[in-house]
């Protein structure tokens, strides 16, 4: 009897358990490489006055206009607080941004006042987030010849748009 019983409770502690093998690859892994989206092209009217582009790089272009300066830059997606601290220098809480939507993706606006080298300069910057990246531009002149800017500044951000 005591022979059965200790049978019976080796056989109650070998339920459940079942060799299992594991086995480790060794050999080099093909992994899936995270493909990015294609970037979008920025669509934008360009005064007559403005140089060619004054400096390019993958995403960035600078142009010089009659009286400013014009920024195109392009950004991942994802932290808008960091391209607007990026763009402007202040973070959106000391800014009033204003956010539309514009066809499949949103649109933020935005001015401020810096000082440089050669006094006050009025800034604008604009942003296109289609989910992907940021595409940005930001237009700067010095703040005395600001006032005679306003209608080209509002026909070049009104033609901002991605294609």
């Amino acid at each position: 009897m005591k022979k059965f019983i200790l049978v019976l409770f080796c056989s109650f502690l070998m339920t459940g358990c079942q060799a299992t093998q594991t086995f480790e690859t060794l050999g080099p892994v093909q992994h899936q490489a995270d493909v990015a989206p294609a970037m979008a092209e920025v669509q934008l009217s360009l005064p007559e006055t403005a140089d060619t582009a004054v400096f390019q790089e993958q995403g960035n272009t600078l142009y010089h206009c009659e009286g400013y300066t014009l920024m195109v830059q392009t950004y991942a997606s994802g932290d808008m607080t960091a391209t607007i601290k990026s763009l402007s220098g202040f973070s959106p809480e000391r800014l009033t941004v204003l956010e539309t939507a514009a066809e499949e993706h949103k649109r933020y606006d935005w001015v401020w006042t810096a000082t440089g080298e050669g006094g006050d300069v009025l800034c604008r910057a604009a942003v296109l987030d289609d989910g992907n990246y940021h595409y940005c531009i930001t237009a700067m002149a010095p703040a005395q010849q600001a006032g005679e800017l306003t209608e080209e500044w509002n026909t070049l951000f009104r033609s901002f748009n991605l294609i």
